[in-house]
């Protein structure tokens, strides 16, 4: 699945976990709890493409910034957000 490639985009997390952990984490709100501490962020690709309802239904575990699409803990993703400068 492209979503596990390295290649495709890499993880921030506010302390070490294996990768094989955090390749199978499903981006999906309703396992957001198993987010804690983890984001996921892509330039462009699957998760740039995704539907609008697919963003709604994400809600606070997903946003962009710029190029950048990122899922995952909504603590963390403010505090990127607040980090990093709209592009």
């Amino acid at each position: 699945m492209a979503d596990h490639d390295p290649e495709v985009g890499f993880y921030l997390c506010e302390r070490p976990r294996p990768r094989e952990q955090l390749q199978w984490l499903p981006r999906a709100a309703e396992h957001g709890d198993r987010w804690r501490g983890v984001v996921f962020c892509e330039r462009g690709g699957h998760l740039h493409d995704i539907e609008e309802s697919e963003w709604r239904r994400w809600g606070e575990h997903a946003m962009r910034i710029g190029p950048f699409v990122l899922f995952g803990d909504p603590i963390l993703l403010g505090r990127i957000r607040q980090a990093i400068p709209e592009l």
